[in-house]
């Protein structure tokens, strides 16, 4: 069995609530957590689904970033955390 690509997920983390960024991401993205965990605000997002590499999802990511207005990518751009994790079915 070949590697094959699942998805990437974006965890971010904060000691600020990230609700505002969240609603901008998850227009293009697909949202799995949002709320205070242990005195941390995390966010977790996965690729829109529709890439067959990793590179693309990362990318469009970025560009997503990139082009936020001004007040959602200073939030961002603060955040304790922000980790892409590359799912991927490695066979046996």
């Amino acid at each position: 069995m070949d590697i094959e690509y699942i998805t990437t997920d974006f965890e971010i983390e904060s000691s600020e609530d990230l609700t505002e960024l969240v609603k901008e991401l998850k227009k293009e993205m697909v949202l799995q957590l949002n709320r205070w965990v242990e005195n941390k605000y995390r966010v977790s997002l996965s690729g829109p689904g529709h890439y067959d590499r990793p590179e693309d999802t990362i990318r469009h990511f970025c560009e997503l970033i990139e082009n936020l207005a001004p007040k959602f990518l200073n939030l961002y751009l603060q955040t304790d955390k922000r980790i892409a994790d590359i799912g991927f079915n490695s066979g046996k």
